[in-house]
């Protein structure tokens, strides 16, 4: 069984995940889930960039930086299952 290529997640990426998980009041499996991702990222990067780690202040996003970002993620996350749904359907047929 050969090993899938390991996925890259930009740094930013990885940052508001971490946050999301810290103001949703969701899980991390449960964000993971959302998301797409493995449970194992989710807890490499609270550990990197959660709460025990200082990150610089300067790196904050603002409340409407925010809001974008929110928006952006639930345009990925309904995209991601849009292309599942269809994976699926094209699988079935095939």
């Amino acid at each position: 069984m050969a090993n899938k290529p390991r996925r890259q997640y930009p740094e930013e990426f990885k940052r508001e995940t971490v946050e999301l998980i810290k103001s949703s009041g969701k899980s991390q499996a449960q964000i993971a889930r959302e998301l797409g991702i493995s449970d194992q990222n989710i807890s490499r990067w609270w550990r990197a960039y959660g709460p025990t780690n200082n990150i610089d202040e300067s790196q904050n996003v603002g409340k409407e930086d925010y809001k974008a970002i929110q928006a952006e993620l639930r345009r990925v996350t309904e995209e991601r299952d849009i292309l599942k749904k269809a994976l699926n359907i094209f699988s079935r047929s095939g």
